[in-house]
């Protein structure tokens, strides 16, 4: 199989998974810019295959390239100092509100499956809000059926059906 029919197959899956993931309507905006963000890489890496070779080759940083791909991708999810998120989403996406503390959640969720680990590093942001109890720091999934659950934590009520999946996996 060639290279950029695997990239394309997997960015599929992937643009695919998040919208299976991203389906309770708090997470609209989210879901939309992951899917505009994933197809245009994904149409950018197919139609310019050395599209990185072009920006490196540039003779500053601050190339029309460069401007030109933040326009259309948006930066990654960065951190500041405070460990505050923040990104800027790509120009077709400006005029709508992205929440970067929904996608710290869905990295958070992602560590908890990829890397088996069993606590949960947004225990301080919840607490701001609600309260949090031991299952946080041992089983957050476990929280996928409270009452009480912040809105961007009702990305475990999504994922429910993979958290018996994985735990089935990697805790037995």
């Amino acid at each position: 199989m060639k290279a950029y029919v695997l990239f394309e197959k997997v960015s599929i899956e992937a643009e695919s998974l998040y919208s299976e993931i991203f389906i309770s309507p708090i997470f609209v905006n989210e879901q939309k810019w992951l899917s505009v963000l994933l197809s245009s890489a994904r149409n950018l890496r197919l139609t310019n295959p050395t599209f990185m070779l072009n920006l490196y080759r540039q003779p500053s940083a601050k190339s029309i390239n460069l401007a030109n791909l933040l326009e259309s991708l948006g930066t990654p999810l960065m951190f500041n100092r405070n460990e505050q998120a923040f990104f800027i989403p790509p120009n077709s996406l400006i005029d709508i509100l992205i929440m970067p503390d929904r996608l710290s959640a869905l990295l958070e969720m992602f560590r908890l499956f990829d890397d088996a680990q069993k606590n949960c590093r947004l225990s301080d942001y919840c607490s701001q809000a609600i309260t949090i109890d031991e299952r946080c720091k041992s089983e957050p999934w476990l929280r996928s059926t409270d009452k009480n659950l912040l809105r961007i934590c009702t990305i475990l009520e999504n994922l429910e059906p993979y958290w018996k999946k994985s735990r089935k996996m990697k805790y037995s």
